[in-house]
């Protein structure tokens, strides 16, 4: 909610999250891994390192700033959610592809701690990249916040005007 300052936004974010944490576990059972503490860790980091995936496409569609040419709310969301996966979306990949690297070498190991790391850590960077790119836009282009958090080029060029400074100062203090 802090990052977002959105309600819905930092909503369908943690419907993201969630759904991960249920993949998770599903898809580990399928797999035979038991509950223990190695997966309780593992599925309480699925939370924090999820939201990566997802918060970035939210973000990025809140600061999209959609043309006059969308008269509709249809048509800025639409526009919101495509310019947001075009515009962050290779940094997120190449966050979720380095992340992918880093825990390959475990798929070998022949512990098992490493071994359910491996396979935790897989799945939560695939669902949670499948969420940020294939479930977010979708929801967003449907139901996506269009409140304005861009700033406008006005606004950024009074943003250093001494005067406009001043006047913002003496109406704070009365």
């Amino acid at each position: 909610m802090l990052s977002t300052a959105d309600v819905p936004g930092s909503i369908y974010v943690g419907f993201s999250v969630i759904l991960v944490a249920i993949y998770l576990v599903g898809v580990l059972y399928f797999w035979g891994v038991t509950f223990s503490s190695i997966l309780n860790v593992n599925i309480c980091l699925a939370f924090s390192v999820c939201i990566d995936y997802s918060q970035h496409i939210m973000q990025q569609f809140l600061n999209e700033k959609p043309p006059d040419s969308c008269k509709t709310d249809q048509e800025k969301r639409i526009f919101k959610a495509k310019q947001a996966v075009s515009s962050i979306g290779s940094s997120v990949i190449h966050c979720g592809l380095s992340t992918l690297f880093s825990i390959a070498p475990l798929a070998w190991s022949a512990s098992y701690v490493f071994k359910v790391f491996f396979k935790c850590w897989f799945c939560i960077i695939f669902f949670g990249m499948a969420n940020g790119f294939l479930l977010m836009p979708v929801i967003l282009s449907y139901i996506g916040p269009l409140t304005d958090f861009y700033i406008s080029e006005e606004e950024i060029a009074n943003i250093g005007d001494d005067k406009n400074t001043e006047e913002k100062s003496i109406k704070f203090e009365n």
